[in-house]
């Protein structure tokens, strides 16, 4: 991933934001990028990043804090065809703080959960136009956010 740092550009960062709620960050939003929530603390059940979202689409990635799960949902992604759209995996050091990162391209997303301890690759149907990514906790979290869009050359 050392790689990629070097195609990062016009970086945007919060820290110690909260979320309560559905929340959305100024600049934090597109389909080729690689951005990072940290979440540093927080008193909840679920905590859900939605991304390549609008009004109508989006694939949502859950965090299930007292089960220590990661899942993934497709469904409403724009998937035509009948193929798994709800994968769980368990996060064997799930404590107070879990890092997120999601690499994106067009219509593919990588998570790597705490740096890499678990790792969730899928292929979303999400229009293009779909760029934005929203926060849903169901109680209080406090995180800390990065994003940068990943610079395409042709080498």
């Amino acid at each position: 991933m050392r790689e990629l740092e070097r195609y990062r550009k016009n970086k945007v960062s919060y820290e110690k934001e909260r979320v309560e709620g559905e929340r959305q960050f100024a600049g934090v939003s597109g389909r080729i990028i690689d951005f990072t929530v940290e979440i540093l603390s927080g008193s909840f059940r679920e905590f859900i990043v939605d991304v390549a979202a609008d009004e109508k689409y989006f694939t949502r990635f859950t965090f299930q804090k007292e089960k220590g799960i990661m899942e993934v949902d497709r469904t409403y992604s724009g998937v035509a065809r009948d193929i798994v759209c709800i994968r769980r995996a368990k996060i064997t050091d799930s404590g107070e703080r879990v890092k997120l990162r999601f690499i994106m391209d067009r219509n593919s997303v990588e998570l790597f959960v705490n740096d890499g301890e678990l790792a969730l690759s899928t292929v979303i149907y999400t229009r293009l136009e779909a760029q934005d990514i929203r926060f849903i906790c169901d109680g209080g979290a406090v995180v800390d956010l990065e994003k940068y869009e990943i610079e395409h050359r042709k080498e």
